[in-house]
């Protein structure tokens, strides 16, 4: 029997078929969960606004707080309930006797933002609680991303929050919720506005609860059934591989926030929360995980092994001119990611077998090509079927794939502009006599200045 722990561990002993008879795990227990789930509840007899109420994620947070009890829905966005799927969930919600104020507001306007909580307040019940849900996305890489685009998303969740908590310091308010993003703790490239935007929220939420203020930013990872990632199923598949975050349903996502709002703390740092989960074997790519701030998480997730190992410059070793010693070396490194990869001893690891042969499947292959990529500061992983080579035979490969890439300057500038600029594929022949006449013009040069 194996602790939920150790799962890791026993799943590898059933890969090694090293078992007999049945592998059990025990559930690791949830204290209080349930307990935790029903302390906080939203006040029926008072009105909840959402912003952002007609997106995705927002319209299903209203429909969330309908069947906890809220008979009071203040719902609000740029175009208000616009399209079919905000008018139907609108129109369902005044069926079931919630009364909807379905209302055209753009948050970063203060005029309008105050008008609304003025009619609110004049028409409806006392104000209980704010979720600031409006968000706009428009990603490029921080070295191409315009000014344009950083205002774009960075106004509605900035001044927005900014505006709603100035005017609503006069409200007696049970909850004040900010919806962020899980990239505040681990980055996403392509993101940096989307980033700083919700980094904001978690900065103002920090700031009410030293005044003691309700406060509440919850750094969402992504949502499976609702919103972008419910439209473009693989932009999902695409964040799972590429950082790691794994969705899930937006119902589970909020049921979780009862549990944070049930542990308000006293502390600022404990009004911002990550919801959200992580493969942290996919997430260790990330360069914000390299820092102490993570290391238990990568710990657990099983991946600290490379981390805290030494990482090994290939090409400066390469060329240091000790054929030997650099063989002896990467083959010592390759042993050891092994041993870790299948949970042997180093010992016990064959430089003459196969890998397949010593219990290295496909995706322990995988595996180890990562983790060797990591440790020899290589562009790529090791390229090819690694088990069916042998250690020797695979550090044979990784040492000649160093020397392939470490191209002469002339040719590495020509690659270089041929990727940023070339459109089709180009005749190497054609283009050979043109780099020797450019490194022949390049030695005249350089014997005039010398």
């Amino acid at each position: 029997m194996y602790p939920a722990s150790e799962v890791v561990d026993a799943f590898r002993l059933m890969q090694q078929s090293g078992h007999i008879g049945k592998i059990v795990i025990r559930p690791a227990a949830v204290p209080n969960a349930v307990e935790t789930a029903a302390d906080f509840t939203f006040d029926p007899t008072r009105t909840h606004l959402v912003t952002g109420g007609f997106g995705g994620f927002g319209l299903e947070a209203a429909r969330w707080l309908a069947d906890r009890g809220v008979r009071h829905l203040v719902l609000t966005g740029r175009a208000g309930a616009a399209s079919p799927e905000a008018k139907a969930v609108v129109a369902d919600l005044a069926e079931r006797g919630v009364a909807v104020k379905a209302v055209a507001c753009d948050v970063t306007d203060e005029r309008a933002v105050a008008a609304l909580l003025d009619d609110v307040r004049a028409t409806m019940p006392p104000i209980s609680g704010i979720m600031h849900a409006a968000m706009v996305l428009d990603d490029a890489m921080v070295a191409n991303v315009t000014a344009e685009q950083f205002a774009n998303v960075l106004v509605p969740k900035v001044t927005g929050a900014r505006h709603l908590d100035r005017l609503t310091r006069g409200d007696s308010l049970d909850y004040f919720v900010l919806f962020s993003s899980i990239t505040t703790f681990v980055g996403n490239p392509g993101q940096a506005a989307y980033v700083a935007a919700n980094g904001y929220l978690e900065g103002l939420a920090k700031a009410r609860r030293r005044q003691g203020l309700p406060a509440l930013a919850l750094a969402w990872g992504a949502i499976s059934d609702v919103g972008v990632l419910a439209r473009q199923k693989g932009l999902a598949e695409a964040l799972a591989k590429r950082v790691g975050v794994k969705a899930m349903p937006a119902r589970e996502a909020l049921d979780l926030m009862v549990q944070a709002l049930s542990r308000p703390g006293t502390e600022p740092d404990d009004a911002v929360l990550a919801v959200g989960s992580l493969d942290w074997s996919a997430a260790k790519r990330l360069p914000a995980l390299s820092s102490p701030t993570f290391a238990a998480l990568v710990r657990e997730g099983g991946t600290i092994e490379t981390s805290e190992r030494e990482t090994i410059d290939l090409r400066a070793l390469a060329a240091s001119g000790d054929p030997e010693g650099v063989r002896k070396q990467v083959i010592d490194v390759i042993v050891e990611e092994i041993a870790t990869v299948l949970r042997v001893p180093k010992q016990d690891i064959s430089v003459g077998k196969r890998l397949g042969e010593v219990g290295l499947d496909s995706l322990m292959a995988i595996e180890l090509a990562t983790a060797l990529q990591e440790r020899f500061q290589l562009g790529a992983p090791p390229s090819g079927s690694v088990a069916t080579l042998t250690v020797t035979g695979l550090a044979e490969h990784v040492i000649t794939t160093v020397h392939a890439a470490t191209p002469d300057d002339e040719t590495r500038v020509t690659q270089a502009l041929h990727e940023r600029h070339g459109s089709e594929a180009v005749d190497m022949d054609a283009v050979t006599p043109v780099l020797e006449a450019v490194q022949k013009k390049g030695r005249e040069l350089k014997g005039l200045l010398q």
